[in-house]
Parts: C-alpha cells; structure tokens; sequence
C-alpha cells in the first residue's frame, strides 16, 4: 500500500468518526422523543366518580363519561356510582380507594373539605339547597323542623355537610329533629310513602327527584330568607357560611312549581383530580369537555352552566397545571405579556455590562500608566549617573534599582500592575540597567 493509500484511508476513518460523533447524538435524541411519545399516554385512564340515584352528579357524570369515552381514543373511561360529594373526595385522595377502585377525577363541592393534593379541573354548575317540606305541615323556616321527620341525605352527601352548617348556625343539631340520613331515591320513595316531613336535595336546578316529589302536589319548597332583600335572614345565612352564594330557584322552575321565587343558598360543582394525575391526560379532558359542551347539554341540562375559569379567584382549590394551561391557551406569550419589564431589564444589563467594561478599561490604564511610573523612575535613576562615576554612587543607584524592582513585584503580586508584555519589557530595561553598573563595577575593581 503506497503513501496515498494510507492518506486516503486515515482520512476516511477520520470522516467516518466525525460523522459518528455527529449523528450519534441527534440518534440517542430523535430516539429519546420518540420513547417519551410512545411511554406518554401508556397507562393513562379516566376513573370519575359520580354521585347517587336522583341527583345531578350521576346522570352528568355518565353524559360526560359517555363524551370522553367517545373522544379520548383508546384512553379507558370508567364512572364510579358513589354517594355524593364526600365520599368522592375520600376515594379520590386515599390511595386504597376504601376498597373501590382508585378514581382520578371526581365531582365535588366547593366548600368541600380536601387534602393538599387536591387540584380543580372545572367549574360545573350551582348545586342549589333544595328543601321539600309538606305541603299540609304548615313549615315555613328551618327551625320549624325540629321534632319533624327530616332525610339530610347520605351520610357522605355534600347536602348532609351543608345542612349541618346550616344548622349550627341556626343553633340547632340533626339531634333537634327526627333525623334519618338515606340517598334521594330513597327519600323520595319514604317521603311519597308519608314517613317523611322534609326532605333535603343539594343539586342543580330541575333535579329529577324535587320534580317528582313537587309534581306530586303534596309537597312544596321551603325559603330560607326573601331573595335580594337587603338584611333578610338569607344574606345572615350567606354571611355565617364561607362558600355558600345566594341562590334563587325561580317561579315555576319545575312546571307550575313554585309559585313563587324561593330564596336559598348556593355553592359551586366542581370537577376536581390530584395534583399527580398527568398534565397530558388533565388537558385533554378539559378540551374535550369544552369542545362538546353542547353534546353534554343535550345529555344533560347541568353542563349548559358549565363556564371556562378565567382566575383562581373563590376557588377552594388551586387549579391544576393541566387544565390552566387549557384556559390561558389564548394568553400573549410570555415575551408579548412582560415585553416592558424585559426591555428595561435588558437596558440594565448592557448598561451595567458596559459599566463594567468602561471600569475594566480604566483599571487597565491605571495599571497601564503606573508601569509608565516605574519605567519613568529608572530611567531617572539611570540618567544621574556620569561616565565615571565612583564605586559608592554606582552601588547606591543599584541599591534604589533593585527597591524599584521589590516595589515593582509587590505591585504586580498586589494587581495593581498587569503581568503582561509591558511588565516583562521593564524587567528586561531593568536588567539592562543592572548589567551595565556590575559591569562598571567589576571594572573598577579589577583595574
């Protein structure tokens, strides 16, 4: 193999490493982003816990797990039967699931109590305090409940939660009536049979089982307080209960029923899930919910109310970065929003960048200027000297000379003189200056 053989096959392995060096990395990265696309949705499901028979949040759950079902792809979507507000939010944040399965996504209140963990997806509806009392028992307030046969809902129902708030305020307890603590249906069905005075509802308006029970002309609504009625004992209820809003369920909203507008209180549905659950999979149960609103509307009345957040403002619940990312998908990007304060902080840098170099530049000189000094002073010291001058004169200027080095090393030690080609040239001059007086001095003393 001659010479330019060798030279062309150490060239090519040349090229081939480079080119080995090069790719290698965009591989390991195209082939990284492709893994993490692959791995992203693996494993991904929607498990939303619901609500009981008779109220709002089963039915709009199962429209919304009908939705999803039909619009995530090959995402799993499951819904959970459960008793209402408080028991989803115990299956949502304890990881046993209290023997169910786990679920990721629940309907709760918001004033409901809720770990850390706890994040919003959406706002729902308003989930009105319904209280249907007997039409022939004369009831006209809540304290007329004492002594009467009264269902707060499930034991684990947000409507129980409100009524003993309610209660509390009002001074009273469930020990004050004839409690009894059953689902809606079986309120209903107890409540037709005549084995209940009252019964209480906390869902939205138009919730089937009021509607049976007030079509049945044997029961009616009872108010808590005159709607927008400066210092009714409605806004003294609003004022105890943090969460609670107004709320008014208007004349005729269930057929020819109420014939009046009742006054209650209010508090928000809302869609809820861990701060764990994926930003991925959060994102697109919100664009999906959204994008098909009017397909849920026609499953069901509740998801009409349902409004996209536009601030964290009255939230029990900090939102989850998934779902935010959807409701500020429109925002200026971040460049656009704080362009000011970046342009004024940009000003501040390169002002405070060449402040720094105008300062390097005057330490430069000065250094620059205090080597001139030292070049000055030898010279000087140098130029007294005459052609003859005797031994004594020539040792004391090699005495000042060599202070003028000491001083000259000090300064440099200290960075008050620059270590580069001018110090090495004033040594240099130095060492002229030196040679010469030993070299008059080693004359005088051999001649």
């Amino acid at each position: 193999m001659g010479a330019d053989d060798s030279q062309r096959g150490e060239s090519l392995l040349h090229r081939l490493r480079f080119l080995a060096v090069v790719t290698l990395p965009v591989v390991a990265l195209v082939s990284g982003i492709l893994w993490f696309q692959l791995q992203r949705g693996r494993g991904d499901a929607v498990l939303l816990a619901s609500g009981p028979k008779g109220g709002t949040y089963r039915p709009l759950g199962e429209a919304m797990g009908s939705v999803l079902a039909d619009k995530l792809g090959s995402i799993p979507v499951s819904v959970e039967k459960t008793s209402g507000s408080t028991e989803n939010m115990q299956l949502l944040t304890d990881a046993a699931g209290r023997g169910k399965p786990s679920v990721n996504f629940a309907f709760v209140q918001n004033d409901s109590s809720g770990k850390a963990e706890v994040r919003t997806v959406a706002k729902l509806y308003q989930e009105v305090l319904q209280i249907v009392v007997r039409r022939d028992a004369g009831i006209s307030s809540v304290e007329e409940l004492r002594g009467l046969r009264v269902n707060f809902g499930s034991p684990t129902s947000g409507a129980r939660r409100t009524m003993a708030r309610l209660l509390n305020h009002l001074e009273m307890s469930f020990t004050d009536c004839r409690a009894s603590f059953h689902g809606n249906e079986a309120a209903a069905v107890a409540f037709e049979n005549g084995e209940l005075d009252a019964a209480v509802f906390l869902a939205g308006l138009k919730t089937p089982m009021v509607q049976r029970l007030l079509e049945g002309q044997r029961a009616t609504l009872l108010s808590l307080g005159q709607p927008g009625v400066a210092g009714s004992s409605l806004e003294g209820v609003i004022f105890a209960l943090p969460g609670m809003e107004p709320a008014v369920v208007p004349a005729q909203t269930y057929g020819s029923y109420p014939q009046e507008a009742v006054g209650t209180v209010s508090v928000d549905a809302l869609l809820v899930t861990r701060e764990d659950v994926p930003h991925h999979l959060v994102r697109r149960v919100v664009e999906q919910l959204f994008a098909n609103k009017f397909a849920l509307m026609e499953k069901h009345p509740a998801a009409a109310e349902m409004s996209e957040i536009q601030g964290s403002r009255g939230l029990r619940f900090p939102l989850h970065a998934g779902a935010a990312s959807f409701y500020h998908r429109n925002d200026p990007p971040l460049l656009v929003t704080y362009a000011e304060p970046l342009s004024l902080a940009l000003t501040l840098v390169l002002s405070l960048g060449s402040g720094l170099l105008a300062l390097r530049e005057w330490a430069r000189r000065v250094k620059k200027n205090r080597i001139d000094v030292y070049y000055i002073e030898v010279d000087a010291v140098a130029q007294g000297l005459a052609h003859e001058s005797p031994e004594e004169e020539l040792r004391e200027v090699r005495r000042k000379l060599f202070g003028l080095r000491k001083r000259a090393f000090h300064d440099l030690v200290a960075e008050r003189l620059n270590a580069d080609q001018s110090f090495s040239i004033f040594q240099a001059f130095l060492d002229t200056q030196l040679f010469e007086i030993d070299r008059r001095l080693n004359r005088i003393r051999s001649g």
